[in-house]
């Protein structure tokens, strides 16, 4: 019976110590970090809501090219907030975060689904369903 205690209590130590690892700050950064909008899942690491928008990304298997299409940022920013995220996480690869952010639940594998498909720009108009959008000119307009 002792022993039993004995192991509940290191496994016990052990979850502590993951999440410890998990909620710590980056370097540069603090975990409760004033100024920004933070998103805290089921224990996981505070984000901001892009952050959490490309670690969704990551899991949903895009490029950083193709993450930066879609949030419309620059191919290096896009690099920074997945190092970034590489840290929060504490892996050392993009497939452990997307492990990571689904396994947590950090991550709604729902909208993994729907990532592919950006968001549009506000004033940005959006074809109803059905409707064709614009017409290309005769020659794909490239001379």
């Amino acid at each position: 019976m002792l022993e039993r205690a004995v192991d509940g209590l290191q496994q016990v130590q052990e979850t502590l110590a993951g999440l410890t690892r998990v909620l710590s700050p980056g370097p540069g950064g603090s975990a409760g970090n004033p100024g920004t909008t933070a998103r805290r899942r089921a224990g996981g690491p505070a984000l901001t809501r892009r952050e959490h928008r490309v670690l969704t990304l990551v899991a949903a298997g895009l490029s950083n090219r193709e993450i930066a299409q879609v949030e419309n940022i620059s191919d290096k920013t896009t690099k920074n907030y997945v190092h970034a995220l590489l840290l929060k996480l504490g892996v050392t690869n993009r497939t452990k975060a997307a492990f990571t952010a689904l396994s947590e639940g950090l991550v709604d594998p729902r909208e993994c689904g729907r990532a592919r498909t950006p968001a549009p720009r506000a004033g940005t108009p959006v074809p109803a369903p059905g409707v064709p959008g614009p017409r290309k000119p005769p020659g794909g307009g490239n001379r």
